[in-house]
C-alpha cells in the first residue's frame, strides 16, 4: 500500500497529541457517530478542530522556511545579503502569510489523522482500519479492477 506523506503540519499535530485530545473531546461532546464506514470530517467537525486549535501550541518549520534561511545565510556568507534583504524580507512576509492557510490547505491530510482518531474511540482499531478503506488508494484500485472486466483480465493474463 502506498501511504502518501505527511505535511509537516500534521506531523506537528500528531506529535502533540493534538488529534489524540480533539478526539477525547469530541467524544464527550457527541456519545455517538455513524457507522465507521459511513463517518465523514465534516465542514462543521473540521472548523470546530480548527478553533479547538487556536489556543494551542504546535510550531513547525517548513522545508520552504528551512531553505529560505539557508539562502539567507548563504547570501551573508556571500557578502549578497545588502543587495537582496528588501526582497529577502518581503519573500519571508510573503510565507509567513500563506503559511497561516496550511490547516486549510493540508485539511485532507489532516481530516484523514483526526478520523482515524475519532473512529478508534466508538469503534476501536477495527473501526479505524474500515474507516480507512473509504479512501484507501490500493482499495479504491482494486474497486476499479474489480467492477472492469477487460482490466480484471488484462491484468490476469499479465498484460498492463
Amino acid at each position: 500500500m502506498e501511504i502518501a506523506p505527511s505535511s509537516l503540519l500534521t506531523v506537528a499535530l500528531y506529535n502533540k497529541f493534538l488529534f489524540f485530545q480533539y478526539a477525547n473531546k469530541y467524544v464527550k461532546e457527541h456519545p455517538t457517530i455513524p457507522s465507521a464506514s459511513d463517518f465523514r470530517i465534516t465542514d462543521e467537525i473540521y472548523q470546530d478542530f480548527v478553533s479547538f486549535l487556536s489556543d494551542k501550541d504546535y510550531e513547525y518549520t517548513t522545508y520552504t522556511e528551512r531553505l529560505f534561511e539557508e539562502l539567507h545565510r548563504v547570501a551573508k556568507d556571500e557578502n549578497y545579503i545588502d543587495e537582496i534583504n528588501n526582497q529577502l524580507d518581503q519573500l519571508e512576509a510573503t510565507f509567513k502569510n500563506a503559511k497561516k492557510d496550511d490547516l486549510m490547505r493540508n485539511r485532507e491530510d489532516i481530516s484523514r489523522y483526526l478520523r482515524d482518531e475519532i473512529l478508534v474511540r466508538y469503534y476501536y482499531q477495527r473501526g479505524r482500519i474500515e474507516g480507512s478503506l473509504v479512501d484507501d488508494p490500493d482499495v479504491l484500485k482494486a474497486i476499479e479492477v474489480l467492477t472492469h472486466p477487460d482490466q480484471y483480465n488484462a491484468l490476469l493474463k499479465g498484460e498492463k
